[in-house]
């Protein structure tokens, strides 16, 4: 089986420091926090009141590792994310998955999920080969630990994997259908450097409006929290790129809008907006609609499919706006 080029970068494995969000957190507000952290998936109640990377504690197999990207999964439908991983932690493609979800010794779901890819690009935008990444849409019928465990099938046989996880009883954000966090995030009219508002080089275009002012114009937004240049996750960079081709195709009907997720990286503090919205990893974008409801949400990385499925689906109900 041909193994692909990119490895997972070794800031898979990097916990960031909870002292910057707690101490960000106001009032009253870090148990809330520490008790939602507590709930997480992957095992990673230790990083309480973290952002954690999606990646902490991958099980293994054999010679075969999964690592989920997705921590904010609930009881219902969910898009549930992983990657895997070979023996010297190259990604894995060229493979058909089987996935079964068990709760306990109970299996509640058999799936065989996509595989996908996006191309991998660096903070400048350079391409950096593809990332390779498998979906599946799980069903979970309560709260709780879970197991996933996995048999992917290629040329030279079977290898599996295994991961356990948590269902929250509900979501850190915003979920689909509720009504988003009209933010107040900085514009270049705030900050007239971009450096300071994005990590990217050069800094993306992407900073011209607010969600609270691109919402008040009855425009629908598209809401990207990443960072290019410090990302926890090897692909805030891409997914933001992934933007910048689209951005041109639908502005006319739609505002994008990227939000650093450092305010100050040096210190560990987080953006404000980060914190209204409850994220505990990153990168995070979410699709608005006109009315101020989250129509879309993808935690980690998604491909142009995937987005452009639901833009064109808003599109279909978009009125008239104010410009």
């Amino acid at each position: 089986m041909q193994r692909p080029s990119y490895r997972l970068p070794s800031l898979f494995a990097r916990r960031i420091s909870r002292r910057a969000l707690l101490a960000s957190l106001p009032t009253g507000s870090v148990a809330a926090a520490l008790a939602s952290a507590s709930c997480g998936g992957g095992r990673v109640s230790e990083t309480a009141g973290a952002m954690a990377t999606s990646t902490l504690q991958p099980a293994a197999t054999g010679a075969l590792k999964m690592s989920v990207l997705t921590q904010d999964l609930l009881p219902g439908a969910n898009r549930f994310v992983f990657v895997l991983q070979d023996d010297i932690g190259a990604l894995v493609d060229n493979v058909i998955t089987q996935m079964r979800v068990r709760r306990g010794d109970r299996q509640i779901d058999a799936l065989f999920p996509t595989i996908r890819s996006l191309p991998r690009t660096d903070a400048s935008g350079r391409a950096d080969g593809r990332f390779v990444y498998f979906v599946a849409e799980p069903e979970f019928d309560a709260p709780g630990d879970w197991t996933a465990d996995v048999t992917a099938t290629a040329r030279d046989g079977q290898r599996s994997a295994r991961y356990h996880f948590t269902v929250l009883e509900r979501s850190r954000t915003p979920a689909l259908g509720q009504k988003a966090v009209l933010s107040r995030n900085d514009t270049l009219d705030d900050e007239p450097d971009a450096s300071r508002l994005c990590s990217r080089t050069p800094p993306c275009p992407l900073h011209t409006t607010s969600v609270q002012a691109a919402n008040a114009a009855g425009r629908t937004v598209v809401l990207q929290f990443s960072s290019p240049a410090h990302e926890t996750t090897g692909v805030s960079a891409s997914v933001l790129e992934l933007l910048l081709r689209l951005q041109p195709e639908y502005a006319d009907r739609f505002d994008f809008i990227h939000i650093e997720v450092w305010k100050d990286y040096a210190n560990h503090a987080f953006s404000p907006a980060v914190l209204e919205w409850g994220l505990l990893t990153e990168p995070w974008t979410f699709v608005i609609d006109q009315a101020g409801n989250v129509a879309g949400r993808f935690e980690s990385v998604f491909d142009e499919e995937e987005l452009t499925a639901v833009l064109d689906w808003q599109t279909r109900y978009l009125k008239p706006a104010g410009r």
